[in-house]
């Protein structure tokens, strides 16, 4: 197209380009141009087949829904053009080879575990204590902790002296929030949630896993909300927990 003209030209057709061009079309009123060598526009949200059965992101190693919170509310009709997460079944695992069995925690979109009963399930193959637990602390996540995130993560930061979201939590004794825990690590956390091994074990090494410092003290919170906000939303870049078989 070498006579095209456009308001404004994108080189590569990644993620972010594309909710660039999104924003400066719908809200800029421009005509942009988005030129791509790759089969597919995408980036990151593209899947590929790297082996039969697994399904894979060649150019991302894992992301998570809530981060396009804001592109759903500015652009409603986004859905509409047929834009959908492709979830996996399980989120993260854990397997034991001394007595072969596994943690499993499932995706919290609605076609999977949306009130994470599967996930208690599994845990309290453990222990029935530590999956009580876990749906307590995952309604407490649904209904104070995760609109206090959104509000933290995507609207500028409010003057040292205002409170934001995240310290209205904290504050909010029905958040369920201990204030000790953020002076834990995530080690301490655990332990002091969940009483069976096994459960401390499978979600200390998720935290570990996003690269976060389970044995430093002061990790202990950030762990715990990766469990409950962060890893139900996020789809693994490879398929390989949907195929752990529990005994």
């Amino acid at each position: 197209m070498p006579d095209k003209s456009f308001d404004a030209v994108i080189v590569g057709g990644g993620n972010k380009a594309l909710i660039l061009a999104m924003y400066l079309t719908k809200y800029g009123n421009m005509e942009v141009g988005i030129f791509e060598d790759r089969h597919e526009l995408g980036g990151g949200w593209s899947q590929e087949e790297p082996a039969p059965g697994f399904i894979g992101y060649p150019c991302s190693m894992a992301h998570t829904s809530f981060y396009h919170t804001p592109v759903y509310w500015d652009f409603p009709e986004w859905e509409l053009y047929g834009a959908r997460y492709a979830t996996t079944k399980t989120t993260q695992g854990a397997m034991f080879l001394e007595d072969e069995t596994c943690v499993l925690q499932y995706a919290a979109f609605p076609e999977v575990d949306p009130n994470q009963e599967l996930t208690a399930a599994s845990i309290g193959r453990f222990s029935q204590r530590d999956a009580e637990m876990y749906l307590w602390l995952w309604n407490k996540c649904q209904k104070y902790w995760r609109y206090a995130f959104l509000e933290h993560f995507f609207n500028p930061a409010k003057p040292v002296e205002e409170p934001d979201g995240i310290d209205k939590l904290f504050k909010n004794p029905e958040s369920g929030i201990d204030p000790r825990w953020l002076f834990m690590s995530a080690e301490q956390l655990f332990q002091d949630i969940f009483e069976d091994p096994h459960n401390q074990a499978a979600f200390l090494r998720a935290a570990q896993s996003m690269g976060l410092p389970v044995g430093e003290v002061g990790s202990g919170f950030s762990s715990l909300y990766m469990i409950f906000f962060y890893m139900p939303y996020h789809c693994c870049p490879v398929n390989f927990v949907d195929n752990c078989v529990c005994t």
